[in-house]
């Protein structure tokens, strides 16, 4: 099975590299964005399993962007912030944050906060676990994965939700507003 692909948002270099070094050594699969922005746009194109992330970005609140993640797949997130107030960590777990670690940190804590969170599975209904065969096109909605010929297919996130639901929908003519809500 692949490892663990792993989304580091944060603003400062610094601690986005450091961040971003250790856990491509562990043997995760990286990458990395600096703001909002570049965040949502590197969510789309890499698919994470767990996204690292700064509450404080220059373009964007951390919260919010975590709702908007988790709204869309079943991604872990991690807030790394140096906001420790009781009333802010409150605020991260009602949004949907899976864990929140405060600056200054250890790596090793870290380390362990990611691998039992990459541990955890996210409960699936009957309907999400069966994997959708149409010839050599196969949906694997547990993985997130498309494999065409036994051969995987890169997708975005959005894409593979797309798939996904018009694959299990079939026979049927949707409008974009039903598709992708609020276009």
């Amino acid at each position: 099975m692949a490892s663990a692909k792993i989304l580091v948002v944060d603003d400062d270099p610094a601690i986005r590299n450091l961040v971003y070094r250790f856990l491509l050594k562990q043997g995760y699969e990286m990458e990395s964005a600096e703001d909002g922005k570049g965040a949502r746009l590197m969510f789309e194109q890499f698919n994470p399993d767990l996204v690292v992330l700064d509450v404080n970005l220059p373009d964007a609140n951390g919260y919010d962007l975590c709702k908007e993640m988790q709204s869309r797949t079943g991604v872990f997130v991690l807030l790394l912030t140096s906001r420790s107030d009781e009333a802010d960590k409150i605020r991260g777990f009602n949004q949907g944050a899976d864990d929140y670690l405060t600056k200054p940190f250890s790596l090793g804590e870290l380390e362990v906060r990611v691998g039992a969170l990459l541990k955890r599975q996210r409960p699936v209904t009957v309907a999400e676990q069966q994997q959708l065969i149409f010839n050599t096109l196969a949906i694997d909605p547990v993985r997130r994965e498309v494999t065409l010929d036994s051969e995987v297919i890169a997708l975005t996130a959005l894409e593979f939700d797309l798939l996904h639901f018009l694959a299990s929908h079939p026979g049927r003519v949707w409008r974009r507003a039903e598709l992708i809500p609020g276009v």
